[in-house]
């Protein structure tokens, strides 16, 4: 589902058709298999070695686009959240230290090696941050250490005041280092794109930058032009995998809200980074959508037996087996398969109804013929454009076309 739904979604279209090829064409495979293999490599307790390939596929990013930094502080800004939920919930997990460090020291190693990038993970203010989660997640992994020697629960407040005492020798340090560098113009300032995504962008001072319309504000019909059903479809499923987050929390789902929530603010600051804002919107779409096809596959042809027991023999059976994570079913889940056997005719006319107002809403919505459209929009050449007037007129567009010929003649 949600394959189908990205193949031909207009704002990944938007960098993927002919005519319209451009280095994110090439970069966006490359970031959504480094976030696949970051997500993969925090699935158990065992799986972080995949952090290498995490590494290797981030310096394949680094040397496609230069939007490898959004995808580093993504990576970096995930694993400080996991830490953060690690502890809400008074455990800590030595896998997501591991996986992280070989998935930095690996990426940054061949992101160090591509020439415009240098030594610049070290240097500019808008990769440090990757830098700083490296340096306290193993200032945390060293208190965790004195923690357990010392046999204090994690969440007491002797074991917060070993973790305090280790995180200000650590802050003292990283200041005393940047007091030291700073006089020296050590640190780059920031771009003026990434300017751009907090200010004004008629303000950032880059005459390129201020002038393009891609790096204007994104407008609220721009963004259903580019989403269409996703568009609501991926508010639905945010908040449908905020409620399955906190009812069992999964690294995945929360790097998945995290980076719809990310996308979304700097799509809304600068219109070309729409781009980044697909993939999530329709993992979220295609979530909502598969688990209605998932409920209603489980409630119509669910084996007789296994909800009369309460969901309680099977868990038992297979709590050994199962990821901690995915253990036990939520009680909504067991609810409504009980329901489904006491009430079978009622359940699948539930069932019947979403799976029919469910598909009149695919057909009828027009995803395809738009996306279609969109396509034959973008695909041709840059300098001449095609459009259709309301009065149904199509005309062509050669401003540019026109442009570039008054320069070479003058």
């Amino acid at each position: 589902m949600t394959t189908g739904l990205f193949a031909i979604l207009p704002a990944h279209l938007m960098r993927s058709m002919a005519g319209e090829y451009d280095n994110e064409c090439i970069a966006m495979a490359a970031m959504l298999l480094t976030f696949y293999l970051w997500v993969r490599s925090l699935r158990s307790a065992g799986s972080w070695p995949i952090g290498v390939l995490t590494g290797l596929a981030y310096g394949y990013m680094v040397s496609t686009w230069g939007g490898f930094i959004f995808v580093l502080n993504m990576v970096a800004l995930h694993a400080a959240v996991c830490v953060l939920a690690d502890w809400l919930r008074g455990r800590y997990d030595a896998s997501l230290l591991w996986a992280y460090s070989l998935f930095f020291v690996v990426g940054t190693a061949i992101a160090t090696c591509v020439p415009p990038v240098g030594w610049t993970p070290f240097k500019s203010l808008e990769q440090l941050m990757a830098l700083l989660v490296f340096i306290f997640m193993w200032a945390l992994h060293f208190s965790e250490i004195l923690r357990r020697r010392a046999d204090f629960p994690i969440r007491s407040t002797k074991a917060l005041r070993i973790r305090a005492r280790v995180f200000m020798i650590t802050c003292g340090v990283l200041v005393l280092a940047a007091a030291l560098l700073a006089p020296q113009g050590y640190f780059g300032p920031l771009s003026s794109r990434v300017r751009a995504l907090f200010v004004q962008h008629t303000r950032t001072g880059n005459p390129l930058v201020d002038s393009v319309a891609e790096h204007m504000p994104t407008s609220a019909d721009a963004f259903w032009s580019y989403f269409h059903i996703c568009l609501p479809g991926s508010l639905l499923g945010f908040f449908a995998t905020l409620f399955l987050c906190f009812a069992r929390y999964h690294h995945g789902k929360s790097f998945v809200l995290l980076y719809y929530l990310v996308a979304y603010y700097f799509s809304t600051k600068m219109s070309r980074l729409m781009l980044l804002s697909g993939p999530a919107a329709v993992v979220l779409t295609g979530n909502i959508l598969g688990g209605v096809i998932d409920l209603s596959v489980d409630s119509l042809f669910l084996p007789p037996g296994v909800c009369e027991d309460g969901g309680k023999g099977q868990m038992k059976g297979r709590h050994k087996q199962r990821d901690p994570a995915e253990r036990a079913e939520t009680r909504i889940a067991i609810a409504w398969k009980k329901m489904c056997r006491r009430r079978p005719f009622f359940a699948a006319a539930v069932v019947g109804a979403l799976l029919v107002l469910g598909g009149h809403a695919l057909l009828t919505s027009g995803y395809r013929e738009h996306c279609h459209r969109f396509a034959e929009a973008v695909s041709g050449p840059q300098i001449i454009m095609q459009a259709q007037l309301r009065t149904g007129e199509i005309i062509m567009l050669d401003d540019y076309y026109v442009s570039y010929l008054w320069l070479r003649n003058n």
